[in-house]
């Protein structure tokens, strides 16, 4: 399993834009964000169901097959119209962030990928995305909107502080059979 990011700049301007105002206007209530436990999270979470951004995020999910068949090997399910996907809002104003962890298990399914895309609509410092490979990793193209990076769950990453602006993403976990 190759542990290293895979990134695609995966949407436009105009198909960032178009994500980020569906997303404001299609906030599922019924669920709460469940951080990592003994991690500080700093950000303001939103839910959607993956059907009301199907038509756009389908396009993300076969980057995520493309890059799973080809590089990372895991056995995953495709998402589902019910799938719950996070809409997170990072702010200056909270210093958002959300520090060094895993992405964890499920019961009868565990989380094997991970997909994060940025859909910014305005500048923002800070909020990087850090992976832990073989040591610290600024993923410095996750700084443009429209960039998607997709890696094994496992890996542990963060988002350092918010200091200027709003960071805003998708993030999405693919599932598949219990690791063995």
């Amino acid at each position: 399993m190759n542990l290293n990011p895979h990134m695609v700049q995966a949407y436009t301007p105009e198909q960032v834009a178009e994500i980020a105002k569906l997303a404001d206007s299609n906030i599922f209530t019924g669920a709460h964000d469940k951080p990592a436990q003994g991690v500080m999270k700093t950000a303001d979470v939103k839910f959607l169901h993956w059907a009301n951004l199907k038509h756009l995020m389908d396009w993300s999910q076969q980057w995520v097959r493309f890059f799973n068949s080809r590089e990372i090997g895991l056995d995953i399910y495709d998402m589902q119209d019910l799938d719950l996907i996070n809409y997170n809002i990072y702010s200056s104003s909270q210093q958002g962030e959300y520090q060094w962890h895993t992405d964890g298990t499920r019961g009868p399914a565990d989380i094997k990928v991970t997909a994060v895309i940025n859909i910014s609509t305005e500048p923002y410092e800070g909020g990087d995305l850090e992976l832990f490979v073989n040591g610290p990793r600024v993923v410095e193209e996750m700084r443009k909107p429209g960039m998607m990076v997709v890696f094994p769950s496992i890996v542990q990453h963060r988002v350092t502080p918010v200091t200027k602006g709003v960071r805003r993403t998708i993030s999405y976990w693919v599932l598949g059979p219990n690791f063995r």
